[in-house]
């Protein structure tokens, strides 16, 4: 089935983009605050603070959505709740990309800050790649991702930095990071729930 997705921009300048972005990608989108207001007149653009998820929440909840996905203000950092409106943590999210680019790269090098879970370094583990804590602060795991030959990092920030480029990681729904069924958010939840440094 086409995933339905939800999409706050949160008046960050990612709007204009994810404008673009949602028309033309499969499936159904709603998008919220894509006009870039500096004023920020909903709510601020952090997606790591559960309250500035509420309207995303509410717009999932309101249309039946598989997930929800929102901006900081600048654009370089997500966060994301599922079908059932529980927030999706950056390690969380890392856990999710991480089982998809280790079918690609296996035995690769994954790498997150050290606020991340050590439910997320065991999956790592588990998918066959080589966790690695990393100092937070984008410019220093960018700087390690060069040194290791890392394809993925993420922190808790919800800053996903990666190596791969859209031609080597297909995004589409059966194809990459975004799982076909849906549900997949929630049942990634549930997995990673059952592991007690989650």
């Amino acid at each position: 089935s086409r995933l339905k997705v939800g999409w706050d921009a949160g008046n960050g300048a990612a709007g204009p983009a994810l404008e673009k972005l949602a028309a033309r990608l499969p499936g159904e989108h709603h998008l919220l605050f894509t006009e870039v207001d500096g004023s920020f007149p909903n709510h601020h653009p952090d997606p790591t603070v559960e309250a500035n998820l509420a309207d995303l929440k509410a717009l999932v909840a309101e249309k039946h959505l598989d997930f929800g996905v929102a901006f900081d203000g600048d654009g370089d950092r997500i966060g994301a709740i599922d079908g059932e409106g529980r927030v999706i943590w950056g390690d969380q999210l890392l856990m999710i990309f991480a089982e998809d680019v280790l079918k690609s790269h296996p035995g690769a090098t994954v790498i997150a800050d050290v606020k991340a879970s050590r439910a997320l370094f065991d999956r790592v583990a588990e998918c066959g790649g080589r966790p690695l804590m990393w100092k937070t602060g984008h410019s220093l795991i960018k700087s390690k991702m060069k040194e290791v030959s890392s394809p993925l990092a993420g922190e808790m920030s919800g800053s996903l930095p990666t190596a791969i480029t859209a031609s080597t990681m297909r995004f589409m729904p059966g194809h990459g990071c975004l799982p076909p069924a849906r549900g997949w958010a929630s049942r990634s939840l549930n997995c990673a729930a059952r592991c007690p440094g989650c």
